[in-house]
């Protein structure tokens, strides 16, 4: 069985948030980058989560939500 290595697969350069950063910073990052998920990290640069797009379009208006969605859903 041949065995397929993570880092053969994973993204080498991550984006990532801080976890006092502010949500609309944050949603641009993920705009910018087009990420659908993002590491989060405490001021010690530990990971403390994962922001995924579902996470903050949940607690936004539902028009928010969907533009939200759409930019970062959109391709490059």
């Amino acid at each position: 069985m041949a065995t397929t290595l993570l880092g053969e697969l994973m993204t080498g350069q991550v984006e990532c948030g801080f976890e006092h950063a502010g949500l609309e910073d944050v949603i641009a990052k993920m705009q910018a980058s087009q990420i659908r998920r993002l590491p989060v990290l405490d001021d010690a640069q530990r990971l403390v989560g994962r922001l995924s797009l579902g996470d903050p379009a949940a607690r936004s208006d539902p028009e928010m939500a969907g533009f939200t969605w759409a930019e970062i859903s959109a391709p490059g």
